[in-house]
């Protein structure tokens, strides 16, 4: 039974690492032009595209034990018209990489992804390059955190709400 389950946890790593597919919808490079517009510098894109993809999207923890579908929706069309729903957050942070990389400001090497486990949950995060300082991105930690703003925040253990690391500067 044991070897199950550890089968089972190599598949759903494998699941969350699978980029995601399909062109990238028009209303989406319009959104990362209009993102870009607004913002004054590079960390301030971040931000505003950060709390871009936290209202446009919604990840309660352990949602996927309850529509485990959505962690196979890899189709950035099929994600894109999803609105205030459930998106993993392994699937928010790559539409908010895609957004970055889509203004031209940022660059593929500039993001590094990171994984964790919180029991039997793989959770993922990423660090951004700006600046030639690192900042953490963690959509998860927006809906599921004790601190108002998570920006620049990432959650080592998403299974503890009050655990959480912050790059330097911010909250």
């Amino acid at each position: 039974m044991w070897k199950i389950f550890i089968l089972a946890l190599i598949v759903l790593f494998v699941i969350y690492r699978l980029p995601l597919q399909g062109e990238i919808p028009e209303e989406m490079i319009k959104k990362a032009k209009e993102l870009d517009e607004m913002s004054k510098d590079k960390l301030e894109l971040a931000k505003n595209t950060y709390l871009f993809v936290d209202s446009k999207f919604t990840s309660p923890i352990r949602e996927y034990l309850r529509q485990p579908d959505r962690i196979f929706l890899k189709n950035r069309n099929a994600i894109w018209n999803l609105q205030n729903e459930y998106i993993p957050s392994n699937t928010q942070n790559e539409i908010y990489k895609d957004l970055l990389l889509l203004t031209g400001k940022f660059k593929e090497e500039e993001f590094t992804y990171t994984q964790e486990m919180c029991e039997i949950s793989p959770h993922e995060y990423w660090k951004l390059k700006i600046d030639n300082n690192t900042i953490f991105i963690d959509l998860w930690m927006s809906d599921n955190s004790i601190l108002n703003d998570t920006f620049g925040c990432y959650s080592p253990r998403p299974c503890n709400f009050e655990q959480y690391i912050c790059a330097e500067g911010f909250p």
